[in-house]
């Protein structure tokens, strides 16, 4: 985590600036994770026990992450905290490498039915449009 801006209905979890979340279960690990080369992946979660994920659950990460692929966002409901609701989307770099995710927590009451509908559209248009400043040429497509 990069920065972090309070809401008016703040949502109070463990997590600061430069804390290192799982790439599988966080909507912005998911969001990188989608983009990042199987090869690359595959390392990240032998590795790194904070990133594994077992072999019964490997399937519906590959669903997961082509969802994400063609959206450009991911969303989770009760990933790390019960209740809470997480959005994200990447930003990708001049090379189309992502470089950086945006990110949006809140209650789950609160987004559960605008997730979808309107939270993942304007995250995906913020990503297009930080990735095109950053000379990502597919943002402009």
């Amino acid at each position: 985590m990069v920065q972090f801006d309070e809401s008016t209905r703040p949502v109070y979890m463990n997590v600061k600036v430069g804390s290192v979340l799982p790439l599988i279960c966080t909507a912005v690990g998911y969001a990188f994770a989608a983009f990042m080369p199987q090869v690359r992946l595959t390392e990240m979660m032998q590795r790194y026990p904070i990133h594994r994920v077992a072999k019964s659950q490997r399937a519906a990460l590959g669903e997961t992450l082509a969802a994400v692929r063609r959206d450009h966002c991911a969303f989770v409901h009760g990933g790390l905290v019960a209740g809470v609701t997480a959005a994200a989307a990447p930003v990708f770099n001049h090379n189309g490498s992502v470089a950086a995710a945006i990110g949006l927590i809140g209650r789950q009451e609160d987004l559960e039915d605008r997730i979808k509908s309107e939270v993942m559209p304007l995250l995906a248009g913020l990503s297009r449009d930080l990735s095109s400043q950053l000379g990502d040429v597919s943002a402009a497509l």
